[in-house]
């Protein structure tokens, strides 16, 4: 005790020395604003860093489901002042000399801590820093100041130094939070501490895209924004990091930085770069975000020179980075502060309850008590739950629980109070914490929805802005209930109101919060929104309020979903790179394109859930026909490090399913294994990253094969341009999709060609992993293709079967033409005299006022240029659109006369025009794509006679009540870049498929349908005069097949194997129908009780059997399982009574197939019950006893039944 007593003395006393001298320097440290110094324990070696970021006051534990990857669902207490402090304390001491840093945001979500500003938070940080100093080194090292922590001039001051009229003990740090009008730091812009002999500069830097300022701030201050260049009034990161290397002589530089990480390395407005001169910091520690990993990340294109560490939210995660004294990486973890493995500090205990003494005594009186039961949910109101295993809030959902109860509140509330709305919206980032079932009580909501300035608007919507908001938003806004949204690769297909399409023209009343409309997604034509009068916190209080006994909870049918989107699927999986783009000029533009070959265990395990269904088998193998099997791998501001990963690279992802531009992508944020080391390494096999071939560019050019890597042959036409075996003309990109390819070779060359098809715009474009001249394979022209016929009916049974391929050898030719407009203008019916032949632009538009209806004409010139003798197979108008608005519209393309010119053509003197050739949908909002009319009908007729090509293309529907307009670029655009063309293909005459010199047919086999054993030939057809055959009889037995053929031409050219099997059988003889029972056998009488059934079993595949005995009623009476062929099965049918006829029969299962027999039948015999008949032998008395017992027994059967037998008496 007296050692005890005096250990506890000695930490008093160095508490207390240590806390008046960190009052001091801090003190001195303020006084210019232009950097602290603190030295440390001068040891040498690494160091540790622990590190947090945006606790937004959460001082009280809260609900959450921490992510791991073999986690369930399961809600549990974390967080908490006094755990967080508690763990906090336990790794300082282990790590003495550590640093310690906060991320920003320290203020906003939580009544104590918001207490005075922010005053609640400032206390126990002061508190934790102080007895964080008792164990004999410094406290926390640094705050960086946050968006949130600037909303305020209150919450802003309370950071500076009490010398200064703030409150805080530790130093708050940004070099961008600047006096008005002025670049001068409002904090110290930076620290510098000696950690184990390193200097370590910290450099703090506040979010400049988010910050916005109060009404007392915005005179105050600027949060300035800052590049790593600087300049134009912009502050040089760049400058300062030299600053602290150069002039300071530090060792290392950590950026403490709260800012959003894709903006810290990508972009012209990056806040760091690996430009030459200074070296970036070696160390990021990161908040904004909310976002988490494991370990670190590496940003790819700071070539290894810069380590990002985020640690969530919330004071639920603890972040622990070791490095060098380089600053290079060595380790990294999180700990979570699981309440029911941690000893909350007492003094933080104590601390808050003075805080909630101090909240309960505040004048005027909270409108709650902190632990008021509000109400109850009879559902875990969640967050996005999508991915199971990280905290990683992006991409962001708006399918989330916690979403829809706060807008069903809004709306509830609204109504409530006179307002009557149609729909609530609320973003992403606007709520703020997972709430288990069961009651919940009042801080649950403040910290689920903590906003000061949460007053509720109502703003008039149309339809159409409704939609284009929620599309901005990356379908990531909640909606309230009777709304929902479908999503097809992110582009918003449909929303609908009560279960009917919300009409785009109409006019809807929503409630949103006044933050989210002073900040909106788009431009809003309602300029005066109507103030509810009521806050959206109390509002949920008091929605909550109706349900306020547990028998009476919110929900208890589970919430409906709100949102389809089809992206949406999450998990691990080994996947292998088939192209990647790893060398863009930013990490954002960076890809690679990925075929997913198993599901990880604990993907596996989560099947029934997470989308994963049908992408994953039962086995963990991937379903190849679901079309995200292949897809984009995008890892954001991370990008890839140039020449690292290559194809056939077998590589371990963990990501969810989105979408960008109406392209699907698979997210990866995960952190880095080791330094410059992004995944888990699984091998390399280029076998698994071969295209899958495809004859023509048609066959690919969909949807349904966007990001699966392919291979097809053609000729060059240009310099990125080449036309396929139909005559179809595609430009030729680089593999990062922005850049088009030099091809090699001249023109009229034939090339191979592999790549991807994605999509840009509403274009499709080609991006190309390899271009090489067809010689070099060799491959000399067009090779043969062929694919095995379906096989129907899919289960097959008995004799073996005839396989039948179809196949050709395609010829090549066909050819075509691609021509610019020889001219173009269009016609305005509000000023039907004005020519508008020199714009550079057509519109059309339907409308009933001001220009009124719009329509283009387009003109090309046929003369010499079709072959004569060949047969147009297709012939498209394509027009580019540059602009898209206020809804979908039908255009149709006319034939019309050529009398016209350019110079001449007004709405007055504009042709007649014929029917309708072709009609497309123009798609509201999507820019940039060309849109394509089939004219092959008029084009034909055309070439054959004038050789000229007169189009008009109009609104199905004129004089529309809603101006929806479209406009085209014409050819005195940019130079004619993107002039309407026509595309015309042909095919000379005897241009039909010749056949291949032979086919050779292939098949695997799956007894299970799942474990598929190594691809083994069938055989080869060599004459083709009768068709492609080839007899299968189901080699290795029961189970399934799968079969692909490669054919070979007259030129020796031999067809790639297909990535995809081409058919699929189940072969099966289903078990023997038994030709009667064993025993008793059918029709027998006097059976003895209890009777044994038994049945002769047999399988002509010799497969052992499963063997259910039923009664007539269908009745299971018991099961023989794996009855081997030619074996009987038995099973004893107990508590059967005398004299009575029964019947049963079997079925047999051989794991495939299934055969029920016959129904059979036998009378039991009749007779004494055996109990009763011994008793009479054994003598009077037992007799007696025995009939009483009957007696009884007849009794109980009468009371139950209501009808008595006759008794033995």
């Amino acid at each position: 005790m007296y050692r005890k007593s005096m250990i506890a003395c000695l930490v008093t006393v160095l508490w207390v020395v240590s806390a008046m001298a960190a009052t001091v320097i801090t003190n001195e440290m303020h006084s210019d604003n232009t950097g602290q110094t603190i030295d440390g324990l001068p040891n040498g070696g690494p160091f540790t860093i622990f590190h947090m970021n945006d606790a937004h006051s959460r001082l009280l534990p809260h609900d959450f489901d921490v992510p791991e990857p073999d986690d369930a669902v399961e809600m549990e207490m974390v967080g908490g002042a006094a755990y967080f402090g508690a763990r906090m304390l336990e790794l300082k001491a282990a790590e003495p000399d550590s640093l310690i840093l906060d991320a920003g945001d320290i203020s906003e979500g939580n009544p104590l801590g918001d207490l005075r500003g922010n005053g609640g938070m400032i206390d126990f940080y002061n508190l934790l820093d102080g007895k964080l100093k008792a164990l004999g080194g410094r406290g926390i090292d640094a705050v960086v100041v946050g968006n949130h922590d600037v909303r305020s001039l209150q919450m802003l001051n309370n950071l500076k130094p009490a010398g200064q009229g703030g409150l805080a003990r530790f130093p708050a740090i940004s070099v961008n939070v600047c006096h008005e009008g002025t670049t001068t730091a409002y904090f110290d812009p930076y620290v510098i501490v000696t950690v184990n002999g390193t200097r370590v500069g910290i450099l703090g830097y506040t979010n400049d895209a988010s910050s916005y300022l109060g009404v007392d701030t915005e005179k105050v201050i600027d949060v300035v924004t800052c590049t790593w260049e600087g300049g134009g009034g912009r502050i040089s990161i760049k400058d300062w990091v030299n600053t602290l290397r150069t002039t300071q002589g530090c060792d290392v530089v950590i950026l403490l930085s709260h800012m959003g990480q894709s903006r810290i390395t990508s972009g012209g407005d990056a806040v760091l770069a690996d430009s030459g001169g200074v070296a970036p910091p070696e160390i990021v520690i990161s908040g904004h975000w909310h976002t988490w990993t494991e370990r670190v990340w590496q940003p790819g294109n700071m070539n290894g020179k810069t380590l990002v560490a985020e640690a969530a939210s919330y004071l639920q995660y603890i972040g622990e980075l070791a490095v060098d004294s380089g600053g290079d990486y060595l380790s990294a973890q999180k700990h979570v502060i699981r309440n029911s493995q941690i000893t909350p500090d007492a003094d933080i205990l104590n601390l808050i309850a003075t805080l909630t003494t101090e909240y309960n005594n505040q004048v005027p009186a909270p409108p709650h008590s902190l632990d008021e039961v509000i109400g109850y949910c009879a559902v875990d109101l969640t967050l996005d739950k999508d991915k199971w295993w990280t905290v990683s809030e992006y991409p962001w959902n708006a399918t989330n629980a916690a979403g829809a109860w706060v807008t069903d509140a809004m709306v509830w509330k609204a109504g409530q109070l006179g307002h009557a709305v149609d729909l609530a919206l609320q973003s992403g980032g606007g709520i703020r914490r997972d709430i288990a079932a069961g009651r919940i009580t009042y801080v649950e909501i403040y910290e689920a929805y903590p906003w000061s300035d949460d007053t509720m608007v109502s703003v008039r919507m149309t339809g159409q802005q409704i939609w284009n908001w929620i599309q901005a938003d990356y379908v990531g806004t909640s909606i309230s209930d009777g709304w929902h949204v479908t999503a097809h690769d992110g582009q918003i297909t449909a929303i609908t109101h009560g279960g009917s399409p919300i009409t785009l023209s109409g006019t809807y009343t929503v409630a949103m919060s006044q933050y989210m409309y002073a900040h909106p997604e788009i431009a809003l034509s309602d300029t005066t929104p109507e103030d509810v009068g009521d806050s959206i916190r109390e509002g949920v209080v008091d929605y909550t309020g109706q349900y306020n006994t547990p028998g009476n909870p919110m929900y208890p049918g589970g919430i409906t979903p709100r949102h389809t989107l089809n992206t949406e699927f999450a998990g691990g999986f080994k996947a292998v790179i088939t192209m990647i783009a790893d060398s863009e000029s930013e990490p954002y533009f960076e890809k690679a394109f990925i075929r997913f070959i198993q599901a990880m265990p604990q993907t596996l395990a989560r099947r029934d859930g997470y989308g994963l269904a049908d992408l994953v088998k039962t086995d963990g193998a991937i379903n190849l026909e679901n079309r995200f099997s292949e897809i984009m791998l995008y890892r954001s501001h991370l990008g890839f490090p140039d020449g690292l990963h290559q194809a056939g690279d077998i590589i371990e992802v963990w990501g969810e399913g989105s979408f960008f531009d109406g392209t699907p992508e698979f997210i990866d944020q995960e952190g880095i294994r080791g330094p410059r080391h992004e995944f888990v390494l699984h091998g390399k096999d280029a076998s698994l990253a071969r295209p899958e071939y495809f004859p023509n560019v048609a066959g690919f050019w969909d949807e349904a094969h966007e990001n699966h890597f392919v291979k097809f042959y053609a000729e060059k036409t240009g310099t990125s341009m080449v036309r396929d075996s139909k005559g179809q003309t595609v430009t030729i990109y680089q593999p990062g999709g922005y850049v088009s390819m030099t091809l090699p070779g001249k023109n009229g060359d034939f090339l191979m060609l592999t790549g991807v098809n994605t999509q840009s715009g509403g274009s499709r474009r080609f991006r190309c992993r390899e271009a090489v001249a067809a010689t070099t394979i060799p491959v000399v022209g067009y090779p043969a293709t062929s694919t095995v016929d379906a096989i129907t009916p899919y289960a097959q049974s008995g004799a073996p079967i005839t396989l039948t391929a179809t196949a050709g050898d395609v010829s090549g030719t066909a050819s075509g033409i691609t021509l610019t407009s020889t001219a173009d203008a269009q016609v305005v019916e509000g000023y039907p005299t004005k020519n508008y032949g020199a714009s550079t632009y057509m519109h059309v538009q339907s409308a009933g006022d001001g220009y009124q209806d719009e329509r283009a004409w387009v003109k090309f010139d046929l003369s010499g240029r079709i072959p004569i003798g060949v047969t147009i197979t297709s012939a498209k108008l394509r027009l580019h659109c540059w602009k898209a608005q206020n809804g979908n519209m039908d255009a149709s393309v006319h034939g019309a006369s050529a009398t016209w010119t350019e110079a001449g053509i007004t709405w007055n003197t504009q042709p007649a025009f014929g029917i309708a050739e072709d009609t497309v949908t123009l798609t509201n909002g999507q820019t940039g794509r060309w849109y394509e009319w089939d004219v092959t009908t008029y084009v034909t007729v055309a070439a054959a006679g004038d050789e000229v090509v007169s189009l008009v293309v109009k609104p199905v529907v004129e004089d529309s009540g809603t101006r929806l307009t479209y406009a085209f670029d014409s050819k005195a655009y940019s130079g004619g870049s993107q002039a309407p063309v026509l595309d015309i293909q042909w095919e000379t005459a005897g241009g039909a498929s010749k056949q291949p010199d032979q086919v050779a047919f292939f098949y695997r086999y799956a007894a299970d349908g799942l474990a598929w054993g190594p691809w083994a030939a069938v055989g080869e057809d060599t004459d083709g005069s009768d068709g492609w055959s080839q007899a299968f009889d189901y080699p290795d037995g029961q189970g399934d097949y799968q079969f692909y053929t490669v054919s070979t031409d007259d030129d020796g050219n031999v067809e790639d194997a297909p990535v995809r099997a081409d058919a699929r059988t189940l072969f099966n003889n289903p078990p023997a129908r038994p030709a009667g029972p064993g025993a008793p056998s059918n029709g027998a009488v006097d059976v003895q009780l209890p009777p044994t059934l038994s049945v002769t079993v047999n399988d002509s595949n010799g497969a052992s059997m499963d063997v259910y005995f039923y009664d007539g009623a269908h009745q299971l009476i018991g099961s023989a399982l794996g009855a081997a062929s030619g074996t009987q099965a038995a099973v004893v049918w107990n508590n059967l009574s005398a004299g009575i006829l029964y019947q049963w029969y079997v079925v047999i299962e051989d794991g495939l197939s299934t055969t029920t027999s016959s129904t059979w039948r036998f009378t039991t015999a009749a007779g004494e019950p055996a109990a009763v008949a011994a008793a009479f032998r054994l003598g009077g008395l037992i007799v007696i006893v025995l009939l009483i017992a009957l007696g009884a027994a007849a009794f109980r059967k009468k009371e139950a039944t209501g009808t008595v037998r006759e008794s033995l008496c």
